[in-house]
C-alpha cells in the first residue's frame, strides 16, 4: 500500500520529479487516472503517465512564476492547463514516470512520451538532448471529484449472489496495470469471491451506500493452512492468482477450527475513489477489526497479517496503519506486507490516518 501519501504541510525543498507524490496525492492521481481512461481508449499504464507529466509540468510552472521565491511549492488539489510550453528531459520524464516502480531508461520515457504524442494527449518537439512539451488538456475530468466522501456507508456481510460482480469489478482496477485481460480478471475475480465465502462465510466484508444495493468498498480476510505459509517469504509474484491464468490456487484456505493456522492474509481491500475518505477507511477496517476478533475464535492461534502491495494508494494507507515490507519481487513493483496480527487490534486508527491526505472528508 506506497509512500506516496503525505500531510499537507509541505517542505520547502526544490522539486524533484521522482517526488511528485509529495505534491501530488495517489488518490488523486488514481481519480484523474480512471477519467481519462472514461474518456479515451488507453491502458492504464500511459494513462498515469500522462496524468503525472501534466502535474509535473503545473508544478514546474509554479514554480518558475512565484512559488520558487516564496520557499515551498503547493500542492495540486486540481489539474488544471499549463500555460504555453514547458520544456522536460528524457531523464525528468523518466524521474516522473517510474518514481514508484523499477527505474525505467530514458529512452523508455522518451518512447512513451512519443506513445502520450500519438494519442494526441501532447505536442513535442525534440532537439535531440530535451523534449519541448505542451499538453493538451481533457475536460471534465474533474467530475466526481469533490462528492460522495461524505455519503453515509455501512459495512455488511457479502452475499455471494448480490456481491460477487460488483466486487469483483471494483478489485480488478486494482490489478489493471499487470498484463492480461481485465475482464479474464474480474471474473476470475467473481468465481473466487464466491468459493471463498462458501468455504468460510466470514472472510468477506463489504460496505454500501446506505439504502442502495450496490458495494462501493470491499476486503477479503484469508485465513491461510499452515502448509501455504512459505510463500509469504519467496517472491510475492509467485503467489499472484487472481490476475494469472493460473488454474491451481497457491494459497490455500485453512478450515474452520484449524489450531496450526497462523496467518490471515488480507487478501484484497479497495473503496471506490469517489468513496475514499479518512471516514470510510476508518469504517473500513475498524470492521476488519471486529472481524478479525471473530475469526480469532476459529482460528485460536492466528499471530501474523500479511497484504500485498498491488495498488500504490492502498500500499500507502497499509504503511501509515503500520504495514511493513517484507519481502519485495524483483521483477515486478509489488511487495508482501506484514503485521503482527495483536499489532493490528491496538491501532489508534484515526491517528494513523491523520498525516494522510485524502479527497475532500
Amino acid at each position: 500500500m506506497a509512500k506516496s501519501l503525505h500531510s499537507n504541510a509541505l517542505d520547502s525543498s526544490p522539486l524533484e520529479p521522482s517526488r511528485l507524490d509529495q505534491w501530488f496525492s495517489v488518490e488523486r492521481q488514481t481519480h484523474y487516472i480512471q477519467q481519462v481512461r472514461q474518456q479515451i481508449e488507453i491502458t492504464r499504464r500511459r494513462a498515469e503517465c500522462f496524468v503525472r507529466l501534466w502535474a509535473y509540468l503545473l508544478l514546474k510552472q509554479r514554480v518558475t512564476e512565484q512559488e520558487q521565491e516564496q520557499g515551498a511549492i503547493k500542492s495540486i488539489v486540481k489539474l488544471i492547463p499549463v500555460q504555453g510550453d514547458s520544456l522536460c528531459s528524457h531523464r525528468e520524464a523518466a524521474d516522473v514516470f517510474y518514481a514508484n516502480r523499477e527505474r525505467g531508461s530514458d529512452r523508455a520515457a522518451g518512447m512513451m512520451l512519443d506513445e502520450l504524442a500519438k494519442l494526441n494527449l501532447i505536442s513535442r518537439t525534440f532537439d535531440g538532448n530535451v523534449s519541448t512539451i505542451r499538453v493538451r488538456p481533457l475536460a471534465n475530468l474533474d467530475h466526481g471529484l469533490e462528492t460522495l466522501t461524505s455519503v453515509p456507508l455501512d459495512a455488511d456481510a457479502f452475499n455471494p449472489r448480490m456481491d460477487a460482480v460488483f466486487s469483483a469489478q471494483l478489485l480488478a482496477t486494482h490489478y489493471d496495470w499487470l498484463p492480461g485481460d481485465p475482464n479474464a480478471t474480474a471474473y476470475k475475480i467473481s468465481q473466487a469471491l464466491r468459493r471463498w465465502s462458501a468455504h468460510y462465510s466470514l472472510s468477506i466484508r463489504v460496505l454500501r451506500q446506505r439504502r442502495q444495493p450496490g458495494v462501493v468498498g470491499v476486503y477479503s480476510l484469508f485465513p491461510v493452512a499452515a502448509r501455504s505459509n512459505i510463500h509469504f517469504f519467496n517472491h510475492p509474484g509467485r503467489s499472484l492468482y487472481l490476475s494469472t491464468d493460473k488454474d491451481i490456487d497457491p494459497l490455500e484456505m485453512a478450515k474452520p477450527g484449524d489450531r496450526e493456522c497462523t496467518v490471515v492474509f488480507v487478501r484484497s481491500w479497495a473503496i471506490a475513489t469517489r468513496y475514499l475518505s479518512q471516514r470510510s477507511v476508518r469504517q473500513s477496517f475498524d470492521d476488519m477489526r471486529a472481524t478479525l476478533r471473530l475469526l480469532r475464535q476459529d482460528f485460536p492461534n492466528l499471530c501474523d497479517i500479511y497484504s500485498l502491495s498491488i495498488n500504490p494508494g492502498s500500499e500507502a494507507i497499509a504503511q501509515a496503519i503500520g504495514f511493513q515490507k517484507t519481502v519485495q519481487d524483483p521483477e515486478l513493483p509489488i511487495a508482501w506486507l506484514y503485521i503482527p496480527f495483536d499489532q493490528f487490534l491496538e491501532i489508534e486508527i484515526d491517528a494513523a490516518l491523520a498525516p494522510l491526505t485524502f479527497l475532500p472528508k
